[in-house]
């Protein structure tokens, strides 16, 4: 299936109305027969300008937080988190962007996966890690609503374009859920994925950027 996003303005407020119109896309665990016990569930939408790929995630969780602070810090090993991937549709490499509760960003620029065969997390860190500063976010924590939501943003100018609508995209949005500090994470995606592996990019979701305004039928 081909997601076709709506274009509209985008602001990194409390309520980004516009995306409200948008198909949210909801987080499954496609691989399992049944979801597991401790899945939580939420929803992603999305939008695009010429400017930059538009989100607003919305993430049910019952214990809210990640320990990542500095630069070389591994998030998804110290709490939850909400997983961007991004391809553009001519290109082999493609980029992995983190965002935690504490709104801790983080940014890979990974190439093909036979091109890191043999690399553990420390390695790819090292090789990988970039600046996440075309990424642009905002958090807010809701323990009363037992859930978290992010607002954010990534320029085009990221992967190398001025006219992303050129081009088709494939994309995954994906979590790890934490309940404590000595838990397993519970993954999910919004993709189709056969196995527990956000990298199968064969699964992702292939995306077209719509003429259509927010709004518009």
């Amino acid at each position: 299936m081909i997601y076709k996003l709506p274009h509209g303005k985008f602001e990194l407020n409390d309520h980004p109305f516009l995306l409200g119109e948008s198909e949210p896309l909801q987080f499954c665990q496609f691989w399992l027969p049944a979801l597991e016990s401790g899945f939580m569930p939420g929803e992603v939408r999305l939008g695009w300008t010429p400017e930059a790929l538009c989100g607003y995630t919305v993430l049910k969780d019952k214990q809210i937080g990640n320990s990542a602070k500095k630069k070389g810090d591994m998030p998804w090993v110290l709490g939850d988190v909400f997983e961007i991937f991004i391809q553009r549709g001519d290109r082999k490499d493609y980029w992995e962007l983190h965002v935690t509760p504490e709104n801790f960003q983080m940014a890979l620029h990974l190439p093909p996966k036979e091109e890191r065969v043999g690399l553990n997390g420390d390695a790819v860190m090292k090789n990988f890690l970039r600046s996440p500063s075309e990424f642009e976010s905002k958090v807010w924590v809701e323990p009363a609503e037992n859930q978290w939501r992010i607002a954010w943003k990534i320029a085009w100018s990221l992967f190398e374009t001025t006219e992303p609508q050129k081009f088709d995209w494939k994309m995954a949005f994906c979590r790890y859920d934490y309940s404590g500090p000595e838990s397993e994470p519970v993954l999910s995606s919004v993709c189709p994925l056969a196995l527990p592996s956000f990298h199968r990019i064969e699964d992702w979701l292939k995306i077209q950027l719509s003429p259509i305004s927010f709004g518009e039928k």
